[in-house]
This record gives structure tokens, C-alpha cells and sequence, in this order.
């Protein structure tokens, strides 16, 4: 289970893995670049997307390895507001950069991965972990139009996907002081969805899905619990149309 830790706009501080737990930070000054990167960062994503829930609280890993690959590490939990009807769960730490003198105002620093859900759920928490850890250690960043294999995501059916949304809908640059990241939001897809988009080169699938999600009304958003829309009458024609208005 996933601990809460309240925040001082800067970095978690590392504690053993126990119960689910919420913890007052005790002031403490800037040691440097490190934790005035991770305070830029968390006062970009407050600016963007409001308090988090609890207010001012994040959420530490399970995973103690994260907390060695990425000190500071933990995920940030935003309730729905008036312009966004749905949860959002974004990573804190993936974008850290590894020397003081990459962060600098404008130069990329890396990305965060965000997973939106239409009501607060757990299970967010333990797949951005997971996510985290396979980044960390990847020789290759995640873009725009991936997909990660997710085969117990989808209740419908084993074999679904992630996929890396180019236009979620919500804020997805930042530039702050100490440099400029970014904010991959995935979404899950089910098999015969992951399927269609398989079937197109390279990640012109990807995309194409992506505009047929948001037509449907999908979006961003995650709900386990919904139907495939691949084999529907709407699910067809919108991929017509997709394709079409991608290829001109």
C-alpha cells in the first residue's frame, strides 16, 4: 500500500515502506540545485493542475528501489476541477536531472508520466511505479504514440495496452527555472483497440487511435471497468475519418 507524506514543495524524504500513512514535513532550507529542481517542479504541476489530494500531501513508493535509482521520488495526486472532470496521477522524480549543470531555465530535462482515472482509485499508484522503474533503467525515452504492453489493465479482456498520448487535453510542457520537462499522459486501450492500431506502421496506429478515443469520448481517461469499442459501428467510422484526416 502506498504511503501519503505531506509535502514542503520539494522532495520526500526516504522512509521505510509500512501502512499507508500521513506525514508533516519538517521545514528545512534548499540544499541545492537538487531539491530547487524538485521544488520547481512540483510548483509548475500545482500551477497546472491545482491542490493535491490530500492538499499538500504526496504519495512515497512502495518500491525502495525507486527511492536509490531517484531520490525524492513520489506521485502526485490531483482531484478533478472545473476544467478537468477526472483524476490525475503524475510521477514526481522521473525528470531530475543528473548533474547541476543540466538544470538550467530552458534546457529539457526529461518526462513525467500521468495516468487519468474518472474516480480516485489505487491502483494509479502501483502502475506508475512500475512504469517508474522500467523508465529509469530504459535506454530510450518515452514519446508520444507508444505503447506499453498492459495485459491486466483492461477488466474486458488480458492484452491490453498504454498509450502515450500526443494531445491528452491537459498541460503537458513546463518550463520552469531549473529547465523544461514534460508530461506523458498514457491511457489505457483494450486488446482489440491495441490490435487495430498494431495493424497500421510504425506509430501511425497510435495516432490514429488516439483521435478515434477522444471522438468517442474516451480521452485521456482510464476506466478499467469499460467496454472495448473496437468491433462497434462508432469505433469504425471514427477510424475511417482518422485515418483520413491523418493522411492528408
Amino acid at each position: 500500500m502506498a504511503r501519503v507524506s505531506k509535502t514542503k514543495k520539494a522532495t520526500a524524504k526516504k522512509t521505510t515502506p509500512k501502512k499507508a500513512t500521513a506525514k508533516k514535513a519538517k521545514p528545512k532550507k534548499s540544499t541545492g540545485w537538487y531539491d530547487d529542481t524538485m521544488l520547481a517542479r512540483e510548483t509548475a504541476l500545482h500551477e497546472a493542475f491545482g491542490p493535491t489530494s490530500p492538499r499538500d500531501q504526496v504519495i512515497l513508493p512502495t518500491d525502495e528501489s525507486l527511492y536509490l535509482s531517484c531520490p525524492g521520488f513520489s506521485i502526485l495526486r490531483f482531484p478533478r476541477a472545473k476544467d478537468r472532470p477526472f483524476w490525475l496521477y503524475v510521477t514526481h522524480g522521473l525528470s531530475q536531472p543528473a548533474r547541476a549543470a543540466d538544470a538550467k531555465k530552458g534546457r529539457f530535462i526529461g518526462a513525467e508520466v500521468a495516468l487519468a482515472t474518472p474516480r480516485s482509485v489505487k491502483w494509479p499508484v502501483a502502475m506508475l511505479e512500475l512504469i517508474a522503474g522500467y523508465l529509469l533503467h530504459s535506454p530510450r525515452p518515452l514519446v508520444a504514440h507508444d505503447r506499453l504492453p498492459a495485459s491486466d489493465l483492461m477488466e474486458v479482456a488480458p492484452g491490453g495496452a498504454l498509450l502515450a498520448l500526443a494531445d491528452p487535453g491537459v498541460t503537458t510542457v513546463f518550463e520552469t527555472p531549473r529547465g523544461t520537462f514534460e508530461l506523458r499522459v498514457l491511457v489505457g486501450t483494450t486488446p482489440e483497440e491495441s490490435a487495430a492500431a498494431r495493424a497500421l506502421p510504425g506509430r501511425t496506429g497510435s495516432a490514429v487511435l488516439e483521435e478515434v478515443l477522444r471522438e468517442l469520448g474516451i480521452g485521456c481517461v482510464t476506466d478499467r471497468k469499460r467496454a472495448c469499442a473496437a468491433g462497434t459501428a462508432a469505433f469504425r467510422a471514427a477510424w475511417r475519418r482518422a485515418e483520413q484526416m491523418l493522411a492528408t
